[in-house]
């Protein structure tokens, strides 16, 4: 716990420049990697998706409704990021709402606290835009994303799954009757 909390007192949380764009890509893919390892079943990237990464990043930091923010530690090298961005609905009763699109932690500098000193400065982002809700999309298999935002309150509320067109026209064909077709 003592190296935990060293590590902690040399982490700085500062909003990303176009410095950190390589470092931003870099831990991007490696969330997607450490999610699809973490659940198997979710979509997984193309290397076309890969490619497109640093163009997302970039967009990130241009986006006017947006905030990407870094941890650094030791000497500067970045050790996590998180993404938020502002959704704008006229039509709910939420006018104003916060979505965090990532936040990663280097593996040797997680349990530190890191990742909820980035989600604070996302949330001082929010509650500046006046958001009103703040949502979060997690994969369920990865535990450690499931226990930190969990314990950071946030409940689930809408569940997302999928089937594949085959399995789906099988358990169809099953309910329906197998002389009829779906």
């Amino acid at each position: 716990m003592a190296e935990a909390g060293r590590r902690r007192a040399q982490v700085i949380v500062r909003k990303a420049t176009d410095a950190d764009l390589d470092d931003l890509v870099r831990m991007a893919v490696e969330l997607q990697d450490h999610v699809e390892a973490s659940n198997p079943k979710i979509w997984h990237m193309s290397e076309a998706g890969r490619r497109s990464k640093r163009v997302e990043m970039m967009d990130a930091l241009r986006d006017p409704e947006g905030m990407v923010v870094v941890a650094t530690g030791g000497e500067g090298e970045l050790v996590g990021m998180a993404t938020g961005r502002i959704l704008r609905k006229e039509e709910m009763t939420v006018k104003v709402a916060g979505s965090i699109e990532r936040v990663i932690v280097r593996k040797k500098w997680r349990g530190g606290g890191i990742g909820t000193r980035l989600v604070a400065a996302l949330s001082s982002f929010f509650d500046e835009k006046g958001v009103g809700d703040i949502t979060v999309r997690y994969v369920l298999g990865n535990v450690e994303g499931e226990t930190f935002w969990k314990g950071l309150g946030f409940e689930p509320r809408i569940e997302i799954a999928n089937i594949g067109p085959g399995k789906l026209r099988q358990e169809l064909k099953k309910l329906m009757g197998s002389d009829e077709t779906p």
